[in-house]
């Protein structure tokens, strides 16, 4: 849900073809609640969270790769890819909002925090 029409896979292949290019505005709507349900989700406590710790990391990961987060200049020159960038602002907003969610909730938890550094 959190990343639209791509699924999710054991690898991180997925990564590498996702970018700003790719994003489909009709999955933005369920882009943004799929990160409020982890908001909640989160806030089940640590071990909800070690036990999808791996799916979290990618989830994050997804939301902040380089490619979602790179913006071509010259692209913004069209009104197509400037509501393509302001809609992907109010995801990635919706994500900062889960991230922190996630420090705040586990921030005593170590083991909760361990796979954000690597």
């Amino acid at each position: 849900m959190i990343l639209g029409a791509w699924q999710m896979t054991d690898t991180d292949e997925m990564s590498d073809k996702m970018d700003l290019k790719s994003v489909d505005l009709s999955q933005d709507q369920r882009r943004e609640a799929g990160w409020i349900l982890l908001e909640g989700l989160l806030k089940l406590g640590p071990t909800w969270v070690h036990g999808n710790s791996q799916l979290i990391h990618k989830l994050f990961r997804s939301a902040f790769s380089p490619k979602m987060c790179t913006i071509d200049t010259e692209a913004l020159k069209d009104k197509k890819k400037v509501e393509i960038v302001l809609h992907e602002f109010k995801i990635k907003k919706r994500a900062l909002a889960c991230l922190n969610i996630f420090i705040d909730c586990h921030k005593d938890n170590a083991s909760g925090l361990r796979f954000i550094a690597q």
